[in-house]
């Protein structure tokens, strides 16, 4: 269901609706108007049409849609709280239990629903702790494959080393997390329902209903970001940051300055950032060693826009810019030290 979400049926919106057709045929008439700023106001790198509406709608609608079709199903088939039982055991080594489960198995597939799905959690303090750790270390699907494609032309020992990295990640975010977190850990008391055909009618109208409130509350926020991106491109703010950030990216990181691009570009799109990196590699820009390095900070590096818009609507501007700055911190250090270890021992 994650595969059809993630990547058919939201690459068909995308590409087929979307770019092929509504963006293009916008751009067209636009064009015709002879009005460059609105042209590019809409459907430019960061226009209304062209990036709020196609990630709002042509990306994570059809996302959350089968996230919230699926999650009917499990609801109605009673196996959510076996699968929660199984992995109690296993999550508490992490400072959560085993109602986390669905979160964490759906971060692998779009970290965007894994996020909206932590409303199961009962309590505050695992919420904060299962959505910390899925902005943290989970990637999604999309950024997956990709990082897949970069992982097969390393060695064995390279791959070991970024597993290690992110399973101490994982471990000590859960850590500190439970220390510094106030609150108290729900009671983990599940009702076992027998197993059951879920209802067809019900899975539907749970759907439907799930994501009318999601148009309803998150459309709004993705054209007022869209918005807040393109005032930052045509002041060259971006452009800014990526000068900034060079010094970091190249003397701490130990990174080309190309690789800046992929970190600004995977706040879009995950995906994205993670093709730039393919791209540096297959172009031998990076070394086996800092290859290890980009592709850590990639999966540590700030949640995506559409999973920074999500987070804000379920988190609240303040907590969610706590996470964010935490998360990009961890990615900041993680990567200098990393960087400065492999040099010795690499």
């Amino acid at each position: 269901m994650g595969l059809f979400g993630a990547g058919i049926l939201s690459d068909f919106i995308q590409y087929n609706i979307f770019e092929k057709y509504i963006v293009y045929y916008s751009d067209l008439v636009l064009g015709q108007l002879n009005f460059n700023i609105l042209q590019e106001a809409l459907t430019g790198e960061y226009g209304l049409i062209s990036f709020a509406l196609t990630l709002c709608l042509g990306v994570v609608l059809p996302i959350v849609s089968t996230f919230f079709f699926a999650l009917a199903m499990v609801e109605g088939s009673g196996y959510l709280p076996r699968l929660s039982i199984l992995l109690d055991r296993a999550l508490k080594k992490i400072r959560i239990s085993g109602k986390a489960v669905m979160p964490l198995v759906l971060g692998f597939s779009c970290v965007t629903m894994a996020v909206l799905s932590t409303r199961s959690l009962e309590t505050k303090k695992e919420r904060l702790i299962t959505v910390i750790i899925l902005i943290l270390a989970i990637p999604c699907s999309a950024q997956t494959s990709i990082l897949f494609a970069v992982i097969a032309v390393l060695s064995f020992k390279a791959l070991l080393i970024m597993f290690t990295v992110i399973v101490i990640q994982i471990i000590l975010a859960g850590y500190f997390l439970n220390k510094f977190i106030p609150g108290e850990k729900s009671p983990f008391i599940m009702e076992i329902l027998p197993l059951r055909i879920p209802s067809i009618k019900d899975v539907f109208y749970k759907t439907r209903f799930r994501v009318k409130i999601y148009i309803r509350e998150l459309l709004p926020l993705f054209i007022l970001a869209g918005f807040f991106m393109f005032l930052l491109d045509k002041l060259r703010i971006l452009e800014l940051i990526e000068r900034l950030s060079a010094p970091i990216v190249k003397n701490f990181w130990g990174l080309p300055l190309e690789s800046t691009n992929a970190l600004i570009i995977g706040f879009a799109r995950k995906e994205a950032g993670a093709a730039m990196v393919k791209a540096l590699v297959d172009n031998n820009i990076l070394n086996e060693l800092q290859t290890i390095v980009i592709i850590i900070i990639t999966l540590l590096f700030i949640p995506c826009f559409s999973t920074s818009l999500v987070l804000i609507k379920e988190y609240k501007l303040r907590d969610s810019l706590i996470m964010i700055f935490s998360v990009f911190l961890v990615a900041l250090i993680t990567g200098g030290i990393l960087n400065n270890i492999l040099n010795l021992i690499y």
